[in-house]
């Protein structure tokens, strides 16, 4: 009998580790951080994503990576973990 294999997808865990800070921020906190990393990520490539969604459902190609996806959410992760608002608007 054959199983089907499941791909895991390497930006995962950064999306669940996005979604577990944004909780322990406050409301009004949320939405600055939030505004903050969809300026970030268009930053870094492009801005065809209107949002942290589009940017994490988008289907990988040459540019958009697996690895870009997760470097890109790995620094909005843990900018938002740590609260910190300068890494979103100075890291290059």
């Amino acid at each position: 009998m054959h199983f089907p294999t499941v791909k895991k997808v390497p930006h995962a865990s950064q999306v669940r580790a996005i979604t577990l800070a944004m909780m322990k921020l406050s409301k009004p906190r949320q939405r600055e951080m939030f505004a903050l990393a969809v300026q970030y990520l268009q930053r870094k490539v492009g801005p065809q994503f209107g949002g942290l969604h589009d940017f994490i459902t988008a289907e990988p190609d040459e540019i958009l990576t697996l690895e870009v996806k997760d470097r890109v959410l790995g620094v909005i992760a843990k900018a938002i973990r740590e609260d910190d608002a300068a890494a979103l608007e100075l890291h290059e």
